[in-house]
């Protein structure tokens, strides 16, 4: 049965096809100048481009031809995630992924019409008064810092990284050789933290032992952000996560936050879309607070999230080379600061 469009999608739609005729007629035009080409090949082509050019003309067209085009065209993610307010637009290596959105999970309320751009940077202000703060993340890739640049860049805050545990099968834990000169800077510049921890744990034991591992090593430091646990999709061979099925990593997950709460801290998990919707189980992590890395110029999640990292070619004054920049929709600045052993 075929689906009628609203107005606007179909209009938009027009426009995908059309786009799709001026490349085919492009095509054409190549392959009746070109010598090597048969001519089954062009005549294939100008069946093509008749098809689409009578969709055009029809005006109509199902959701299931749509999605088809997409797939066959490799239609941009954040294109095709405007046709759609109830599922989450995403790849993953079958394709594109329409994820229907889960009425059962607690949603955001930011207005990203609110959002502005200058010079490669986006700002948040929306009628209720929430501000997105500007931030960033950093870890040894980024070399020496001059903090006090940074903090005259307008950034507030940084997520700075503790550790990271290995790929391999022995799993070594290894503190970032920045960390300290990086915890120590941002402090005198009067810029907040935070601390992530790049895991690779594959029991709730190791999870525990990264956990444990970041506490001991921000002992001493005033941590005003979350404590960040940070589990990404490893796609080189031997990476010890590699089997793990979202139950296992959401119990990991847990084990993690658990022990961060337990201490005082406050926990967060970071994540990409097809890390939220294909890695772990979000319905058992609603108590924890969610760093989302989505590099749009608009965000599309409508779950939960107090942090957007929007992009990882970000560039501050203070700081060689790319950085990450984020928005935070929560003044953790206002928050007392965490710590288990604060010097006088």
């Amino acid at each position: 049965m075929e689906e009628k469009r609203t107005p606007l999608a179909a209009k938009i739609t027009i426009i995908v096809l059309s786009i799709i005729c001026i490349l085919l007629s492009a095509a054409l035009v190549f392959l009746y100048f070109s010598k090597n080409e048969s001519v089954a090949a062009i005549a294939q082509l100008e069946t093509d481009l008749d098809e689409k050019q009578n969709i055009i003309d029809n005006e109509t067209i199902s959701i299931k031809t749509f999605k088809n085009h997409a797939q066959q065209y490799g239609a941009n993610i954040p294109f095709l995630q405007s046709f759609f307010d109830d599922v989450i637009v995403y790849k993953n290596k079958q394709g594109i992924v329409y994820q229907p959105i889960d009425d059962s999970l607690p949603k955001n309320t930011y207005d990203f019409s609110m959002l502005t751009y200058k010079n490669s940077q986006i700002q948040y202000e929306d009628s209720n008064g929430v501000v997105g703060l500007k931030g960033i993340d950093v870890s040894k890739y980024q070399g020496k810092i001059d903090w006090q640049a940074v903090k005259e860049d307008g950034v507030s805050y940084a997520f700075i990284r503790a550790g990271h545990r290995g790929y391999a099968q022995a799993g070594q834990i290894t503190q970032d050789p920045y960390l300290t000169a990086n915890l120590n800077g941002a402090a005198k510049a009067g810029v907040d933290v935070g601390v992530y921890f790049f895991s690779q744990a594959i029991t709730a034991q190791e999870a525990i032992e990264e956990a444990d591992f970041v506490l001991n090593a921000v002992k001493g430091h005033a941590i005003r952000y979350p404590i960040v646990f940070d589990m990404e999709e490893i796609t080189s061979e031997g990476a010890r996560t590699a089997n793990l099925t979202a139950a296992q990593i959401t119990d990991l997950t847990i084990a993690f936050c658990e022990r961060i709460k337990s201490a005082g801290y406050t926990p967060m998990i970071y994540g990409n879309v097809k890390w939220m919707m294909e890695h772990v189980e979000l319905s058992r992590l609603t108590q924890y607070q969610k760093w989302f890395a989505q590099y749009y110029n608009k965000p599309f999640f409508p779950y939960e999230f107090q942090i957007w990292q929007y992009t990882n070619k970000g560039k501050v004054n203070g700081i060689t080379g790319e950085v990450d920049l984020n928005l935070c929709f929560v003044n953790y600045n206002d928050q007392p600061v965490q710590s288990n052993d604060i010097p006088e």
